[in-house]
């Protein structure tokens, strides 16, 4: 878990008021004590009156170096339903921070809702003492309440310690987008794919085990202290059910898998102490209007929020220079014909010739929708490498176990075949007999099996080679590997670090025999 640098604690403790005792952890962190699977918060951050807010991180796999890189994810629910608000589409993320030991891109969002406690020491409020009555979510908020919070927690923040998120100096607190509340809801990288695309997070088929909702033996109309029954995959408590969770977007309506034109009133996510459990979902965007038919900020005893940190992204010459210079390499995907030309190439000589300024537009128009068209193609083609190497590494895991199953079975036959002749009868010679028959069939189909793994393993080789660039294969491979992590499954990396062994062998060798392949794999 992330802590303060000595430095930022000074800092801190000089501005905490008077007298006031830390908040104990219960108050700040609880899930940090829960009897089943207690995990403390990745970070945690100060606030005033000596108290603390927890923070869970997100990662982003994308190619670090490169400012331009972000993650192409899929979001919404296919019901056709609620298909107007709600339905699939496609949408980009990068966490502004880098984590130093993994170089992994990662996000920040609150473990929990903002509590009463929490929102009255950023107004400047001290509680005498935290309470579990002032660990329930701050309701009641409107949009705009809930961005002054995070404006007085920016404030107070970078006035009094300022280096309190490694790397993120300029940092500060905002309401979360739609796609970030989403991918972390949804367990982001700690979820393999088909839990991420489910409609609610695992633990949440018994939605009254994870959320507060207007169910039987739940809140029953009532918001309650956070962090007191379970999370979900990346360690957020109260993502469903509780408070509503204001958003920093707008409502937009789905058109057909992109986001409609026109801009809405205020989104809230995640459902409340109201909802009911068929009502709850990761996808489920809530319009409300921004304002009351008396002029009134739209208020709802429901409405909460869970906070991000956030950084700029280009408000300095040196990052401003990185960004331009990204932008000129550009992020095409070779397209070159047999006269090593592409067709931006030729498109970029059309525009060099044209002397007509409407032209010009035109042309430069088209420009910038191949520019775009390929930059998203290049994604989906990372996204299906990563599940290439990924399925490589499962093979070459698949064929080691297999070949150490074969080496044992031949054993067992030597075993046999010299115990046979050693048999004190005609019975007993018989069994062993009948045991070297099993053995050796055994043998035969489990031979069977690596003959076939061997044939898949050898076409994906071949086909990814042909189709993927070395840097191509290498930024996708990278990128599983923070996947992994994210995951809990680095016990992968190795197998997948031979695949792209395999890749990178296969590549200066193509005419290897099998049982050289064989070999690759088993290495």
């Amino acid at each position: 878990m992330h802590r303060l640098i000595p430095l930022c604690i000074a800092a801190f403790t000089a501005t905490a008021a008077a007298g006031q005792a830390p908040w104990p952890v219960e108050m700040t962190d609880p899930a940090a004590l829960a009897a089943q699977d207690p995990r403390a918060a990745d970070l945690m951050l100060p606030l005033p009156c000596n108290g603390e807010m927890a923070f869970q991180r997100v990662v982003t796999p994308v190619q670090t170096d490169n400012p331009l890189s972000d993650r192409r994810v899929r979001l919404g629910d296919p019901d056709p339903a609620t298909g107007y608000s709600d339905y699939l589409r496609t949408t980009y993320l990068r966490g502004p921070f880098r984590d130093p030991a993994t170089d992994d891109a990662q996000y920040w969002i609150g473990r929990y809702e903002v509590t009463q406690d929490q929102a009255a020491a950023l107004r400047g409020d001290c509680p005498d003492a935290p309470t579990i009555r002032g660990r329930i979510p701050q309701t009641g908020l409107s949009q705009l309440d809930a961005m002054l919070l995070a404006r007085d927690y920016s404030r107070w923040l970078l006035a009094n310690a300022p280096d309190a998120i490694e790397g993120g100096r300029g940092a500060f607190l905002r309401l979360p987008t739609n796609a970030e509340w989403e991918f972390a809801a949804r367990g982001g990288t700690a979820v393999e794919p088909d839990i991420f695309n489910a409609r609610v997070f695992p633990a949440a088929q018994q939605m009254i085990n994870v959320a507060w909702l207007q169910a039987p033996g739940s809140a029953q109309g009532t918001a309650r202290p956070v962090g007191l029954i379970g999370g979900n995959p990346l360690g957020l408590h109260d993502i469903y059910g509780n408070a509503e969770e204001l958003t920093l977007d707008l409502f937009h309506l789905n058109a057909l898998g992109r986001t409609h034109g026109q801009v809405g009133g205020v989104v809230t996510r995640g459902g409340s102490f109201f909802s009911t459990p068929e009502q709850v979902y990761s996808a489920r965007r809530t319009e409300w209007p921004a304002y009351t038919a008396s002029g009134e900020e739209m208020r709802q005893p429901s409405f909460g929020v869970r906070l991000v940190i956030a950084r700029h992204v280009a408000v300095s010459d040196g990052e401003v220079s990185r960004i331009a210079q990204a932008w000129q390499d550009g992020l095409i995907p070779d397209q070159s014909g047999s006269d090593g030309e592409t067709p931006l190439d030729r498109l970029e000589q059309a525009l060099e010739r044209e002397t007509d300024q409407v032209h010009r537009t035109e042309l430069e128009g088209i420009r910038q929708l191949v520019l775009a068209r390929s930059a998203e193609i290049e994604q989906v083609r990372q996204s299906a490498l990563e599940a290439i190497i990924l399925s490589g590494a499962v093979m070459i895991e698949g064929l080691r176990a297999d070949d150490r199953a074969r080496a044992n079975a031949l054993n067992v036959i030597a075993r046999l075949e010299t115990a046979l002749p050693l048999a004190p009868d005609a019975s007993s010679g018989q069994r062993v007999a009948n045991n070297i028959s099993r053995t050796r069939e055994a043998l035969r189909v489990r031979q069977a099996r690596i003959d076939a793994a061997l044939s898949s393993y050898a076409r994906a080789i071949v086909s990814t080679v042909q189709d993927y660039s070395a840097a191509q294969i290498q930024r996708a491979a990278d990128a599983l590997d923070a996947e992994l992590r994210a995951a809990g499954q680095s016990s992968l990396t190795p197998a997948a670090l031979d695949f792209r062994s395999d890749l990178a062998t296969y590549r200066t060798q193509p005419n290897l025999p099998r049982d050289a392949m064989l070999s690759l794999a088993l290495d």
